[in-house]
């Protein structure tokens, strides 16, 4: 029997004070161009909040590498 896990969701300001690396702007700006950068796949939306599935994000952030990263 497979055992389901349920995805550990955070906020863009819960991602940030977990993850130092990761910047307010940089962020904000890979959720807003996400549906033509695939993220989309890692983003759940509640109402108006956008809340990022953590282990979605990273697996993204593996097949995307450096072509995903805004402009800063």
């Amino acid at each position: 029997m497979e055992v389901q896990t349920r995805p550990n969701l955070l906020t863009v300001s819960q991602f940030i004070e977990k993850h130092q690396w990761a910047t307010r702007g940089g962020l904000r700006q890979l959720l807003f161009e996400r549906e033509t950068n695939g993220l989309n796949v890692a983003v759940v939306r509640i109402g108006r909040k956008l809340l990022l599935d953590e282990d979605r994000f990273f697996e993204w952030v593996e097949k995307n590498g450096r072509e995903a990263q805004p402009n800063v």
